[in-house]
């Protein structure tokens, strides 16, 4: 009786070992193919870690202009769910519209330590957007800068086409048809 016991315990452990192996940093089940992991030939990132600043850096990206194109600008982080829902149809806008037209930059507000954890969230889900990494200690100090009505939650968008003083922020999830009707107000 000991014998199939064991057999049947090591089972279990080796079942456990095996899910534990396919599942990533971040929970989601990766299976035994090639899902989020970069291949030779596709779209995504290549590894590059992405840019940590400081917020003078950002609001100087925010204000400035040198041409006419809708600046969108989205804040979120590894841990807000709401956030990695609507990431691919933001970066998709770099393929929706001319890239003279709408900029798309992606700032991530989780903290430098996690820029590993943020590298890996981009290649699984192929994002190739600009990213930045904010790295400010306390969001008091430029949450207000980026707009008055900006309670600090997440996710949080951003439009801004400095040649005509335009700028909407979106402070809620979008859907990519809200999110395109804004981008359409400001580019007519």
């Amino acid at each position: 009786m000991i014998k199939p016991m064991k057999n049947v315990n090591l089972v279990v452990v080796f079942s456990i070992l095996t899910f534990a192996a396919c599942t990533s940093s971040d929970g989601d089940y990766q299976g035994s193919g090639t899902a989020g992991k970069h291949v030779v030939g596709d779209t995504a990132r290549d590894f590059q870690s992405e840019k940590v600043i400081k917020f003078p850096e950002l609001q100087e990206y925010i204000t400035t202009s040198t041409d006419d194109k809708v600046k969108v600008i989205n804040f979120w982080a590894t841990w807000c769910a709401p956030c990695i829902k609507e990431l691919p149809f933001i970066d998709s806008l770099r393929y929706t519209y001319d890239p003279d037209k709408v900029e798309v930059l992606l700032v991530s507000l989780d903290f430098p330590d996690q820029l590993s954890k943020v590298n890996k969230l981009l290649q699984r889900k192929k994002l190739s957007s600009t990213v930045w990494l904010l790295d400010e200690s306390d969001p008091n100090l430029y949450i207000d800068k980026v707009d008055p009505s900006w309670t600090g939650a997440l996710p949080a968008t951003l439009l801004v086409r400095n040649s005509t003083d335009q700028r909407i922020f979106l402070g809620k999830e979008l859907t990519k048809a809200e999110l395109e009707t804004h981008i359409n107000k400001l580019l007519n």
